[in-house]
């Protein structure tokens, strides 16, 4: 119940200070509250108009009284003195607009409790269907009438049950399903390597995970990628685009699927894959995506190249066995090609300008959380 102050003249009530700015700020939230009841009453004879709640802390107070989903009733009080005339004439104009006001009134309910509440009154009609022509078998039209309206009650059943299930009785059938259907779920050990993706967004780091297991080799790759832009083409390859397209599977079967998909401008089919040889991950990179693949910001090239030099110089200095040991450190190529060690809390990027981002994790040393 809101009690409405009326309006106030200063010349009838002769109020001074702060009791006039009070009227002055009673006559403006009582102007807005006109505006907004006239704005209503346009909208709802179908015009498209804005309705002003927020010009006054009273309208935006009465909203969801005035437009909202509810029954509201105002109660105009008029005076029969003559010497306020002007005011008992501006309530009728109030109250004659307010009048026009048609608000759509919805019953608050859970959209799933109003769905299951549908479809057992739509069943239960159905069923008193069935109950009064069950004495007499109907033929012709009437039967196929009769079939559409028990097929229609057992869909109504069907869905009705599906809406009472709980979560963990779909999620267990879910789990069914995918054993029976061959698909597998793999666990792997705390202590498996991996990688994380890497975001601008902090709410999508980690989200993405790829795991390491021993003795597997784990390919990184493209589906159908060739590594090349269409916008940048050479026009003068038209030839050899010509004879990879042909050379491109029609079909990508479960062989052809990389175990790491990563997309984008400079990601080849085979761009590269990891091996993890006890508790060691080795980066492979294939020879075209070896500008393409980026470890802490440097590429394949550059790292290959300073690795290189650094071996040269350790064989210089030591030729002890023990001197040239490989530490657990070293990211010496385990072959003249780009095979990289992998280090804890690498960045590994792939794709023309490093686009696909993730941050490769030893457990064994410590989590990606604390990265």
């Amino acid at each position: 119940l809101v009690d409405l102050a009326g309006s106030e003249k200063a010349g009838q009530t002769g109020a001074t200070g702060q009791r006039l700015l009070e009227g002055s700020m009673i006559n403006k939230s009582l102007s807005a509250l006109g505006n907004v009841i006239e704005k209503l009453a346009a909208k709802s004879q179908g015009k498209n108009v804005m309705v002003p709640y927020r010009d006054s802390k009273l309208t935006r107070l009465l909203q969801n009284a005035l437009g909202g989903s509810s029954k509201t009733i105002m109660i105009c009080a008029l005076s029969p003195a003559s010497s306020n005339y002007e005011e008992t004439l501006s309530t009728l104009r109030y109250a004659d607009r307010a009048k026009k006001i048609k608000n759509q009134v919805v019953v608050n309910e859970n959209p799933q409790e109003k769905l299951m509440r549908e479809l057992k009154e739509e069943n239960a009609k159905l069923k008193e269907f069935m109950s009064k022509i069950k004495e007499n078998v109907p033929d012709g039209e009437d039967l196929l009438e009769y079939e559409e309206k028990r097929k229609a009650i057992e869909d109504a059943e069907t869905a009705l049950k599906e809406q009472q299930r709980s979560f963990q009785e779909r999620l267990k059938e879910s789990q069914e399903t995918l054993g029976q259907s061959g698909g597998t779920a793999v666990k792997f050990s705390k202590d498996t390597p991996h990688i994380v993706n890497l975001n601008e967004d902090m709410q999508l780091n980690g989200r993405i995970k790829y795991h390491f297991p021993q003795g597997k080799v784990i390919r990184i790759g493209q589906v159908g990628g060739d590594g090349s832009d269409s916008e940048t083409d050479d026009p003068g390859d038209d030839d050899d685009d010509e004879e990879t397209e042909k050379s491109k599977p029609d079909v990508v079967t479960d062989e052809s699927m990389p175990d790491v998909v990563v997309a984008g401008v400079g990601v080849w089919a085979d761009h590269a894959t990891v091996t993890n040889t006890q508790g060691k991950c080795v980066l492979h990179t294939s020879r075209e995506a070896y500008e393409f693949t980026f470890i802490n910001g440097e590429p394949i090239p550059a790292i290959l190249s300073k690795l290189k030099k650094k071996a040269s110089r350790a064989a210089a200095e030591s030729v002890s066995a023990s001197d040239t040991a490989e530490s657990p450190v070293d990211r010496r190529p385990t072959e003249d090609t780009g095979s990289v060690a992998l280090q804890h809390a690498d960045r590994v990027a792939f794709g023309k300008g490093g686009q696909n981002l993730y941050l490769f994790v030893d457990p064994v040393k410590s989590q990606a959380d604390a990265l």
